[in-house]
């Protein structure tokens, strides 16, 4: 008698991912974790070479390092969104990313063109491909992100929550990991510049009007997400977009601290000016050459705090 071939037992098959979702997931966590290493070290593409690596595993790993960053968004967004396509259907999460990231594309491209509404600020190369040579590919992803982790938390709080609710929850969260993105992302990861022409020293911080921004856009978009009544809460994985918000939250300020802030009490150029490569040079920009005050606090690099310089 001919048996049907012997199955794996349920809880060996538990041990792996078993659809596109928990592949993501997997994907992102084991990025985050590199991350949670290179990123607070500041690694660059010369200490990598100084490793002494077969130079096709250094060039290689020198080209990841270039776009490590955006990858990791990249990761972060495929997997909110499939949380989305698994619990609210497809159709309903290609609505919700169509909005988000056209909206978000639309106002990062006016915003880097024309300082509304954010205020005035350049985008560099440090964050992925640029669209158009201006709005890095990887910012809208960040925002859909952050929204749709947002609605996530909020509705974790409170599942009853109606839409104005929800998108004022959606809009705190925004706004408060935007402050908790400002200083890495400007200072020490250098995305974007701020005051890109500003003569003479420039603010430590970015324009008011930039949170509010945040706050008002955020809301915005939260508001006009479609949203499908069959939500499954239950299904397995439902807190991954928590999770992928707090470990964003976390590496960031992981970052922030590996950073070092302290303040300058002579007058001269702050030690993140003093390095080459695209980060020194972007700083400079931002701070016109000199420190941004003679007592304020700046926040160099780790790199810079020990004296390892770019290539």
């Amino acid at each position: 008698m001919l048996q049907a071939p012997s199955q794996p037992s349920s809880a060996a098959s538990r041990r792996f991912p078993r659809d596109a979702s928990d592949w993501a997931w997997l994907v992102f966590l084991i990025w985050t974790a590199v991350g949670f290493v290179v990123m607070p070290l500041d690694v660059t593409a010369a200490q990598v070479r100084a490793w002494n690596l077969p130079s096709g595993i250094g060039g290689l790993a020198v080209e990841i390092l270039r776009v490590s960053d955006a990858l990791w968004m990249l990761f972060a967004a495929v997997t909110v969104y499939l949380h989305t396509v698994a619990s609210e259907g497809l159709p309903t999460a290609r609505r919700q990313a169509a909005i988000i990231l056209l909206a978000s594309t639309v106002a990062e491209w006016v915003g880097a063109r024309t300082g509304f509404p954010f205020g005035p600020y350049e985008y560099t190369e440090n964050f992925g491909p640029r669209i158009g040579g201006v709005v890095p590919m990887a910012i809208p992803l960040a925002w859909l992100v952050v929204v749709l982790c947002g609605r996530n938390v909020v509705l974790a709080l409170r599942p009853t929550a109606g839409r104005f609710e929800t998108a004022a929850g959606v809009a705190a969260v925004a706004t408060l990991t935007d402050l908790n993105l400002e200083p890495v992302a400007w200072h020490v990861r250098e995305y974007w510049v701020w005051y890109p022409h500003q003569p003479g020293p420039a603010p430590l911080w970015p324009p008011a009007q930039n949170y509010v921004a945040w706050t008002v856009l955020s809301f915005a978009l939260a508001l006009a997400l479609p949203i499908d009544h069959t939500l499954r809460p239950r299904r397995p994985g439902r807190l991954r977009p928590i999770l992928v918000l707090c470990l964003l939250n976390a590496l960031l300020a992981l970052v922030h601290l590996a950073a070092n802030p302290r303040r300058v009490t002579t007058k001269g150029n702050p030690p993140a000016a003093t390095r080459s490569g695209p980060r020194g040079s972007s700083f400079r920009r931002a701070t016109g050459g000199s420190a941004a005050s003679a007592t304020g606090p700046i926040y160099p690099s780790a790199r810079s705090c020990w004296n390892i310089r770019s290539p």
